[in-house]
């Protein structure tokens, strides 16, 4: 706490170079005091702040939790004439202050197809963290939405994961089996050939969408658990070739356990696909 004096200081001196400024910053937001908020801020309005200085504060800002800086790191977001990684940043910060007045400025920012697949992931993931119930239609669409790229639309099954809205169940069951699909070409295509530095070049990619599917499928059963009373009906609403995935990857288990001892009771014709 000592520090935070001599660290602020050293935001608001001019001679401060580009080193110190992003050291101080980071110091700023490790130790999480409020006082520091205001300054930060100051950096974020400066027209001298690069684009490395402005990814510490931003961090920084985050860290810290300041909800006085929703404003400024909003027009950050929405600002595509700053670099994609300071707009990245600007979003995890927003997602980890949680504030609800920026869920807005997210939705538009998700559904907008000229912004940067990277900072429309960042903004997906930071409304599961916002958890505003609002985002969920949004979330889907951004999740259906195959100009994408996998990676990019898992932070969004993530964020459907976390705010728990039961209408997402079939949305992400769809997406999980897509990605098993994509999985599952990717293995047959990896056996398929004999060259090792083909297996090498593979391997990475099959663990990837691996990390994908699972993520998706923690989403889901966090769904679930949380609306034990939509399972049977999601069930009843899917088509055959959905619930014959479920029942031969083991889904339809992991979430019959998620949906509690009353479902494990199970009517047969979930098994008679």
């Amino acid at each position: 706490k000592e520090a935070v004096g001599p660290l602020i200081d050293i935001l608001k001196d001019d001679k401060s170079n580009e080193h110190i400024l992003r050291s101080a910053t980071y110091a700023l937001g490790e130790i999480g005091d409020k006082e520091a908020v205001g300054p930060l801020i100051d950096i974020l309005k400066d027209d001298k702040s690069n684009e490395h200085i402005l990814r510490s504060a931003t961090y920084a800002l985050g860290e810290i939790g300041g909800k006085e800086a929703v404003g400024s790191l909003i027009e950050i977001l929405k600002d595509d004439k700053i670099d994609k990684g300071v707009r990245g940043k600007a979003a995890d910060a927003l997602g980890k202050i949680g504030e609800k007045k920026a869920v807005d400025s997210f939705i538009e920012i998700i559904k907008n197809d000229l912004v940067y697949q990277d900072i429309r992931g960042h903004s997906a993931y930071a409304l599961g963290q916002i958890g505003d119930v609002k985002a969920t239609p949004a979330l889907i669409d951004f999740v259906n939405d195959h100009s994408l790229s996998e990676k990019t639309r898992t932070k969004g099954a993530l964020a459907l994961g976390i705010i728990g809205n039961s209408e997402a169940i079939i949305p992400l069951i769809h997406f999980i089996k897509n990605k098993y699909i994509i999985a599952d070409s990717w293995r047959t295509y990896k056996d398929f050939g004999e060259s090792v530095d083909r297996n090498n070049l593979l391997s990475p990619v099959l663990m990837s969408i691996n990390q994908i599917e699972e993520n998706a499928k923690n989403a889901l059963i966090n769904i679930i658990s949380r609306h034990k009373s939509a399972l049977y009906s999601t069930l009843a609403g899917l088509d055959k070739n959905s619930l014959s995935f479920l029942i031969k990857e083991n889904y339809l288990l992991d979430m019959f356990k998620a949906g509690g001892r009353r479902c494990l009771h199970l009517n047969l014709k979930y098994w008679e696909v």
